[in-house]
């Protein structure tokens, strides 16, 4: 999938976005009901009007959530730690410099609570997201990062099938934040321009907590946007777009030697190796507001 920064292309990365949430929207519907039943919600308020009005207590008996925080409990007891082993004998591989920049990474990120956070959401619900990444904020050198993602904010390719969705050509994520703090984030953009929106059936623009709660009433998103009417904060949504993009192509030798195209094209057609032309695949992160 290949977007331009054009006006058509922002319109390309909004269908698809409209088209990966509408075939989640089944997941988000589970993985709420998951959700509830971990807490112990189990009864339907329909069920529980049945059983008041029967004079019948709505008893929960939580097998779920004591099985499930038992397989918890024995992923937190049985940490491996994570060794790197040169698969070579190549000198210049150092497995133990490795092993000990790993450690440093997972100590710095907090790994090991994170990557329990994102366990649990997945015995709970199939899926745990995790994001990995540099923070430049706090740290001009780039301290390690790594965050369990709230699955009710992500977005996810609808065609990826692949374990640990690895055939994922895109994702996005749904950041609710304070104006003030969008507004920091992207300076000079237009107030009206920072809330994601785009058209529903009917051709109308809509908020994307509007259009969540109309198309098909998720619980667990207006969860997720109902947070701000506990203040007087006035908040709006950003959308991350991370995707990959078909790069420039290149030439693979027999023996394993990379030619730029220039290079292999202006060699004479007797002089030419064998070789298979390949493309490169370039990763891209936007920011989609109403613009």
């Amino acid at each position: 999938m290949k977007i331009d920064q054009s006006q058509d292309g922002f319109d390309a990365l909004k269908k698809q976005f409209d088209a990966d949430f509408e075939a989640g929207c089944e997941f988000q519907r589970t993985a709420a009901n998951d959700y509830a039943f971990y807490e112990g919600n189990q009864w339907t308020e329909e069920e529980k009007g049945e059983l008041s009005d029967g004079n019948k207590p709505s008893l929960v008996l939580n097998l779920v959530m004591s099985n499930i925080n038992s397989v918890l409990g024995a992923e937190i007891s049985n940490k491996r730690r994570i060794i790197y082993q040169p698969r070579s004998t190549d000198k210049n591989i150092n497995g133990e410099m490795m092993t000990a920049a790993g450690e440093w990474f997972q100590d710095e990120a907090d790994a090991d609570s994170v990557n329990s956070d994102s366990f649990s959401d997945a015995m709970i619900c199939g899926l745990g997201c995790v994001e990995v990444s540099l923070d430049f904020d706090n740290s001009p050198l780039g301290r390690p990062f790594m965050s369990a993602i709230d699955i009710k904010s992500m977005v996810i390719d609808r065609d990826a099938h692949k374990c640990n969705l690895q055939d994922a050509r895109r994702a996005f994520r749904l950041h609710r934040m304070a104006k003030s703090d969008a507004k920091a984030l992207f300076p000079g953009a237009d107030e009206g321009d920072l809330d994601f929106c785009w058209g529903d059936s009917e051709g109308d623009r809509k908020t994307y907590k509007e259009s969540a709660l109309i198309r098909g009433d998720l619980p667990s998103y207006a969860d997720f946007f109902g947070k701000e009417a506990q203040d007087n904060i006035d908040y709006c949504t950003i959308c991350e777009a991370r995707w990959i993009e078909q790069g420039e192509p290149y030439y693979l030798t027999n023996d394993w030697r990379v030619i730029e195209p220039a290079i292999y094209e202006s060699l004479p057609p007797g002089g030419r190796p064998k070789a298979i032309r390949f493309f490169s695949k370039i990763t891209r992160r936007g920011w989609v507001g109403e613009k």
